[in-house]
C-alpha cells in the first residue's frame, strides 16, 4: 500500500508541477506582451510629439532626455533614458 501511495504522490506531484510551470511561463507571457504593448504606446508618443506632424523631428530634440529625468525622478533609476530611446526606435521600426 505504501508503494501505491508513494506512486499516487509522485503523480499528484507532477501534476501540480506541472500546473505551475505552465502558470508561470503564462504569466510571463502576458507581462512580456503587456510591455511590449506599453513599449510601443510610450514610443508613439514621444514620436508623436517629437515629430509634431512633420516628416522630421527638429535637429537636436530633447525630449527622450528630459522625459527620462522626469520619469527617473518618479520611478527611479529603472528607468534610464536608452530605454526611452529603444521605445521610440521601437515605435519606428515596428509602425
Amino acid at each position: 500500500m505504501k508503494k501505491n501511495n508513494n506512486i499516487l504522490n509522485q503523480k499528484l506531484y507532477s501534476n501540480i508541477q506541472t500546473i505551475i510551470e505552465s502558470s508561470k511561463n503564462a504569466v510571463s507571457r502576458a507581462v512580456n506582451s503587456t510591455m511590449v504593448r506599453a513599449y510601443w504606446e510610450i514610443g508613439r508618443l514621444i514620436f508623436e510629439e517629437e515629430q509634431k506632424g512633420k516628416s522630421r523631428a527638429d535637429y537636436g530634440s530633447y525630449i527622450v532626455e528630459s522625459l527620462s529625468k522626469q520619469l527617473i525622478k518618479d520611478y527611479g533609476k529603472g528607468s534610464p533614458s536608452i530605454l526611452y530611446e529603444r521605445m521610440y526606435k521601437f515605435r519606428m521600426v515596428c509602425s
